[in-house]
């Protein structure tokens, strides 16, 4: 991966190279509350990112995207990532943010 773009592609190749490590442990980064630490997050995260790109590209905007992704998962645990998400890539929304501006201005391949 570079460092000015982002691919989903490698995000995905990720996810395999982890579960590959076999781990016993998983620590969430954006998780409110964890009922288990299982490396099994690893298969959903890659999942939820397919069904998110899938649904990215059928809809027309960010309401009917987190719509969508609501449907398909009630109860994620952290819904601004999902509602950040979808305004970022659907209505290109800017990220006023405390990020580093090559992060916010950063291309992303889908």
């Amino acid at each position: 991966m570079t460092s000015t773009t982002f691919s989903i592609t490698e995000l995905e190749e990720d996810t395999i190279w982890l579960e590959a490590l076999e781990p016993k442990v998983l620590i969430p980064g954006h998780s409110r509350t964890t009922p288990t630490l299982s490396p099994s997050a690893i298969g959903f995260t890659r999942t939820y990112i397919k069904d998110f790109i899938r649904t990215l590209h059928k809809v027309n905007n960010s309401e009917a995207l987190v719509q969508e992704m609501e449907r398909i998962y009630p109860n994620l645990p952290v819904k601004i990532c999902l509602d950040y998400s979808a305004r970022i890539l659907k209505d290109h929304y800017v990220w006023p943010g405390d990020w580093p501006v090559s992060l916010r201005e950063m291309k992303t391949t889908l």
